[in-house]
């Protein structure tokens, strides 16, 4: 609304402001009360304008907005860190494969040279094997992707 100045009126400018307050109460956690108290305006107008409005189910439904953002970015977060695991434990289990390679490869080889005791043992390959794959249960069961009871 338009004056014959070409100045808003001040019903529009009451209009911006209602919806300046409404916004403010929507996004912040204040009472109705410390509301009107900042805005300099009455609480029965911030109950009016609340109720008819429905500022608390506007305000629960941002609520919900963010909590649903707030979990999916948590889920997100959790799943990357999974998959980094997983990455992790490939790598380790690759590197255990190479070494379990190399120390059959020179177990063949000494046995081949007639070496009676030979460097590489079936021993070292199993203690090798075992703290890497201990390594991984920890971390796994501690990121909870795999359960417990399959692990055992």
């Amino acid at each position: 609304m338009i004056n014959a100045t070409g100045k808003f009126t001040r019903a529009r400018k009451m209009k911006n402001d209602w919806i300046k307050i409404k916004n403010y109460y929507i996004h912040h956690s204040i009472s109705l009360e410390d509301l009107a108290k900042k805005y300099k305006v009455s609480v029965s107008s911030v109950n009016k304008h609340c109720r008819l409005e429905k500022w608390v189910e506007l305000k629960e439904a941002k609520s919900q907005e963010i909590d649903k953002k707030v979990a999916e970015k948590i889920e997100k977060s959790e799943v990357d860190r999974k998959a980094k695991t997983n990455e992790l434990h490939n790598e380790l289990y690759n590197k255990g494969l190479e070494v379990a390679n190399m120390l059959l490869d020179e177990y063949i080889k000494d046995l081949k040279e007639g070496k009676k005791k030979t460097k590489a043992n079936a021993y070292n390959l199993d203690f090798i094997m075992k703290a890497i794959a201990n390594a991984q249960k920890g971390q796994r069961l501690s990121l909870n992707i795999d359960k417990e009871e399959q692990t055992e």
